[in-house]
């Protein structure tokens, strides 16, 4: 397959990213970018992909420079099966010997392991069958000392799934297979795997029972589950939530050093449009006794999927997440970034719609260059087809000096009542008036560039400031109160 590609944004002097998308030239007009790794600063990430010969569906491996440009690609497919990716959790491994790794499904009830080395051919593709006429479908990997460990889910019927770990060798041959059963009427479906150590792997999962099965009533509970292992399997804890509204699944997790967590997750609410039961993407923190430490619930609208699809955390000691959103005022689904610190506190959130017009843009991966700057990859789709799209920020979360705020220009959470900030043009003066009585607020401008002007204390009620040392032009200010946004806007000052 042959991908032609556009550049959005601005190039040259002063750039601090980009946007490129990809398009296929084939018939079938989809690139759908699954997602990305940073090796060494070379950006590698993997696609769904159709060979043009054998019409067949593989996975197109692509390594590109920092600079979005591609160095090379490799379309592997298998004779027998389609090999396809899972939505939600998809991750491209780096391996020790300096190949790369993924799973997948190759048509129920098969699990695959595809293994290729560092200059894309191929080493190694495993299939796994399914035993006892159960399905298994892939979540995530990661490699041991002396092999691989998969981790999925084996689906028995609708309501019985459970947790399904598999242990190869090096050459991907199966060593051994482990079932964690939820019990009766359960789904209990994984995400994510991590090694804290040699001999201890934690999975990040979801259990969703009936409440009444067999009674006719749709009524379910979704709890967070977290199971460690050792390295044979063996169970050595686990623990699983209360019921909702609290966090409902644990996409994505880190341990930090004072062995609390810092966990991708999302609600299980009901639906106020509908009376059913639906998500809200969130974080949180909990700490070592799984007690919830604080948790910030992404403030979007009913309606649509709204999904974190990955956490990272970045060279700073902070963490971000990114995946998509549903915006129903445009009426598509746009991109998300959102940054914030250990503490909880919001640093900067950005929502793009790679294309402009009619599209939707879903960000499946992101990894951190060694700068701190932002790869994201995912794939948009338009009228014409689906576009797959690398996408580099700044830390700051910009694309470009001049077109990007030096915090995001959308924030997730609830905020107070509007505060009001005038004249606009101005020259030596602003005002800023507080209607909410605020417990420590400050305003912080930028200049054009992203550059901080000055910080200053602001009360309840009218505030007039002094400003005539401010360059003209436009300016950007923020009012937050212990953290929390209150406002924000773009001032224009001029003699």
């Amino acid at each position: 397959m042959i991908f032609s590609f556009m550049l959005f944004g601005l190039s040259g002097f002063g750039q601090f990213g980009f946007v490129k998308g990809f398009s296929s030239l084939e018939e079938d007009g989809i690139a759908w970018y699954r997602d990305v790794l940073i090796d060494n600063d070379t950006i590698v990430l993997y696609a769904s992909a159709r060979d043009s010969v054998s019409n067949q569906w593989g996975i197109k491996f692509i390594q590109l420079d920092s600079f979005g440009n591609v160095l090379s690609e490799v379309l592997h497919v298998d004779t027998v099966n389609a090999l396809v990716s899972q939505e939600f959790r998809k991750k491209i491994i780096t391996t020790d010997d300096g190949g790369y790794a993924i799973i997948g499904s190759a048509g129920l009830p098969t699990l695959y392991l595809l293994k290729v080395n560092h200059d894309l051919s191929l080493d190694f593709l495993q299939k796994y069958v399914a035993e006892d006429s159960a399905t298994l479908l892939n979540a995530s990997l990661i490699e041991v000392n002396d092999g691989f460990l998969l981790l999925g889910d084996q689906r028995i019927d609708s309501m019985n799934h459970e947790i399904f770990v598999m242990k190869t060798d090096a050459q991907g041959n199966d060593v051994w297979r482990k079932i964690y059963d939820a019990g009766p009427n359960m789904q209990s479906n994984p995400f994510e795997i991590h090694a804290l150590d040699e001999n201890t792997f934690v999975i990040g999962a979801i259990h969703t029972k009936s409440k009444n099965p067999g009674s006719g009533v749709i009524g379910t509970w979704n709890r967070s589950y977290m199971l460690c292992i050792d390295s044979l399997g063996n169970v050595k804890w686990d623990w699983e939530s209360d019921d909702a509204p609290e966090h409902s699944w644990i996409l994505d997790f880190e341990l930090l050093a004072d062995s609390s967590w810092i966990c991708m997750s999302g609600t299980w609410e009901e639906n106020p449009l509908h009376g059913s039961y639906a998500t809200r993407p969130m974080i949180l923190r909990m700490d070592k006794n799984f007690n919830v430490m604080w948790q910030k619930i992404f403030d979007v609208p009913w309606g649509g999927i709204q999904l974190l699809s990955d956490l990272e955390r970045l060279p700073d000691s902070n963490y971000l997440v990114s995946g998509y959103f549903y915006d129903w005022d445009a009426q598509k689904y746009k991109g998300v970034h959102y940054k914030f610190a250990a503490n909880g506190d919001s640093l900067w959130m950005r929502l793009d719609t790679v294309f402009s017009g009619d599209s939707d843009t879903h960000i499946k991966g992101t990894d951190i260059l060694s700068s701190g700057s932002i790869i994201s990859v995912g794939y948009a789709d338009k009228t014409d087809g689906t576009y797959g799209f690398v996408m580099k920020l700044s830390p700051d979360g910009c694309i470009d000096t001049v077109n990007c705020w030096p915090v995001a220009d959308s924030e997730p959470f609830a905020q107070a009542e509007e505060v009001s900030v005038y004249p606009n043009p101005f020259s030596d003066y602003l005002t800023v008036n507080i209607p909410d009585y605020p417990q420590n607020a400050y305003i912080y401008f930028y200049d054009v560039m992203g550059r901080f002007l000055r910080k200053q204390r602001v009360w309840h009620g009218v505030n007039e400031l002094d400003v005539g040392a401010f360059p003209e032009g436009m300016i950007f200010y923020e009012v937050r109160d212990d953290g929390v946004l209150m406002g924000r806007g773009k001032l224009v000052g001029g003699s």
